[in-house]
C-alpha cells in the first residue's frame, strides 16, 4: 500500500483505484472475511429456516385443505416476518460492523483479528442498528408521503419525488456504516453526518454501490445456476419445503463470499470522502500517533439542507432512471409482442 507524508497511508482514490483497492483487501484477508461472515449468516438462517419452515407448511395446508388453516398460516406468517426482519438487522450489524472495522484497520496498515474486530465494534453494535432502523423508516415514510401526495396528480411529481428519496437513501446508506462505527458520534448526528459525506461524492458513491452490485450479481448468478443445474433432479421429486431450504442453504453459501465486498469498498470511500473534504490524512497525520483512528478526528456536523448541486444530481438522476425505464419498457412491449398473438396486448 502506497503511504503518504510521515507513513500515513494514502487515502484518496480515482474510482478505478477504489474498485481495486477493494479486491485487494478482500484477497489478502479473505479467509478472515470469509470466516467472520459465515460465522455470522450461517446460525442465523439456521434459526430463519426453524421459524419459516412452520409458514412453509402453513402455506401449503391453506392451499390444499382451505380456509381451516388460514389461522394457523397467518400466525406462522407474522412470526417468521417478525423473525426474519430480527435476523436481517442483526446480520446487518453483526457483518458490517466487524468487516468495516477490519477495512479500517488494513486501511491504516494494521492487521486485527476476527475477535479483536467483535470486541473493539461491539459498544457501536446498538448505535448501528438504531441508525439503520432508523434510516430505513425514515426513507420509507418519505417514500409512502411522496407516493400518497402525488396521487391525485400525475406521474411526473411522484418521478420527482422518488427521485429525492433515491438520491438521500444512496447518499445516507453508503457511508452509514463507517461513520457510526469508527467516529465517536451520537446516532442521529452520526445519520445525519453519512448523509452529509455521502453527497459530497455522489456520483463516485453511485457508481461504485452499482459496480460492486453488477459485479456480485453476476458471480451469484453463476454461481447459482451452476448450482441448480447440478441439483435439478433433486429438486422435482423433493417436496416444496425441501426445495425452498436447498434454495436457502445456497443463498447462504453465495453470500458468504460476497458479502464482505461492499462494506469494505465503502469503509475505503469513507476514507477518501474524509480526505477529500476534510483533510482527514493530514488531522491524522497532525495527531503524531502510529495508532490514531478516524475517531481520533473531530466530526463535523454536515448540511442537511439540499443545496443547487445536490438539485443538478437528483433531476440527472431522474432523468437517468426514465430513460432507462422507457428502454425496459419499450425492450419488454417489443418481446411480447413478438411472443403473444397479434392484438393481445391492446387489451391492456
Amino acid at each position: 500500500m502506497n503511504s503518504g507524508r510521515s507513513g500515513v497511508p494514502a487515502m484518496s482514490y480515482t474510482f478505478l483505484e477504489l474498485l481495486d483497492q477493494t479486491f485487494r483487501i478482500y484477497r489478502d484477508n479473505f479467509l478472515a472475511f470469509v470466516s467472520l461472515t459465515a460465522l455470522v449468516t450461517i446460525p442465523l438462517t439456521v434459526v430463519n429456516l426453524l421459524v419459516t419452515l412452520p409458514a412453509l407448511d402453513a402455506a401449503v395446508d391453506v392451499s390444499t385443505l382451505g380456509s381451516d388453516s388460514t389461522m394457523a398460516y397467518s400466525s406462522s406468517i407474522c412470526l417468521s416476518g417478525l423473525v426474519s426482519f430480527v435476523v436481517a438487522l442483526l446480520q446487518f450489524v453483526l457483518v458490517n460492523a466487524p468487516i468495516t472495522y477490519m477495512t479500517s484497520e488494513r486501511q491504516m496498515g494494521r492487521r486485527v483479528s476476527v475477535a479483536e474486530a467483535f470486541s473493539a465494534t461491539r459498544p457501536r453494535f446498538a448505535s448501528l442498528g438504531f441508525g439503520f432502523v432508523t434510516f430505513y423508516i425514515t426513507l420509507v415514510v418519505f417514500t409512502m408521503a411522496v407516493v400518497l401526495l402525488s396521487g391525485a396528480l400525475n406521474f411526473a411529481p411522484i418521478l420527482a419525488g422518488l427521485g429525492v428519496v433515491a438520491y438521500i437513501g444512496f447518499a445516507t446508506y453508503a457511508l452509514l456504516v463507517p461513520v457510526l462505527v469508527l467516529e465517536n458520534v451520537r446516532m442521529s448526528f452520526g445519520v445525519s453526518r453519512a448523509w452529509s459525506l455521502g453527497k459530497a461524492r455522489f456520483w463516485t458513491t453511485f457508481g461504485l454501490m452499482l459496480a460492486l452490485f453488477v459485479i456480485s450479481f453476476v458471480i451469484s448468478l453463476a454461481f447459482t445456476a451452476l448450482t441448480q443445474l447440478m441439483v435439478q433432479q433433486s429438486l422435482q421429486s423433493s417436496s416444496f419445503v425441501l426445495a425452498q431450504v436447498i434454495d436457502a442453504v445456497l443463498t447462504t453459501l453465495v453470500n458468504v463470499f460476497l458479502v464482505p465486498l461492499l462494506p469494505i469498498g465503502l469503509t475505503l470511500l469513507y476514507y477518501d470522502t474524509r480526505t477529500r473534504v476534510e483533510g482527514l490524512d493530514l488531522a491524522l497525520q497532525a495527531l503524531d500517533n502510529p495508532e490514531a483512528r478516524p475517531g481520533d478526528v473531530v466530526s463535523f456536523p454536515g448540511g442537511a439542507r439540499l443545496n443547487s448541486q445536490d438539485w443538478i444530481n437528483i433531476v440527472i438522476l431522474t432523468g437517468a432512471a426514465l430513460v432507462i425505464g422507457v428502454v425496459f419498457s419499450t425492450a419488454a412491449y417489443s418481446l411480447l409482442e413478438g411472443i403473444l398473438p397479434a392484438g393481445s396486448l391492446s387489451s391492456f
